[in-house]
């Protein structure tokens, strides 16, 4: 009996030994951008929509702003470069370009958009 002990003790050391590893053997594979969208008044901009694009691979990630203005595009790939754009109804999209990535990095970005200008034609 006391045989048997001895080797289901081993066994289950054994076994949380080797899940242990493999939890700590998981790391960081990606990064993530987060940032604000204001108007040129300093604003909040809740909605907006914020689109990045990784442009060697095309990948599109998107997001939309909450009612502070804030955003988070999490898990996107390493490297870059990347192009973001911001848009709102009503507003001057804003486009960032080059933006590359670092492994585990989370870049914080700020845009502050413009009220789009209506030209009327007449005929």
């Amino acid at each position: 009996m006391k045989k048997i002990f001895n080797v289901i003790s081993l066994f289950t050391a054994f076994v949380l030994t080797q899940s242990s590893n493999a939890v700590f053997g998981q790391g960081v594979t990606t990064s993530a951008i987060e940032g604000s969208v204001f108007t040129y008044e300093n604003i909040p901009l809740p909605n907006a929509n914020i689109v990045a694009v990784h442009l060697p691979s095309g990948t599109r990630y998107g997001t939309v702003s909450r009612s502070d203005g804030r955003f988070n595009l999490p898990n996107l790939r390493t490297g870059g470069p990347y192009e973001i754009t911001v848009s709102y109804v009503g507003f001057e999209s804003d486009v960032l370009g080059d933006i590359v990535l670092s492994l585990g990095e989370t870049r914080n970005l700020t845009f502050f958009i413009d009220p789009a200008t209506l030209f009327w034609t007449l005929i």
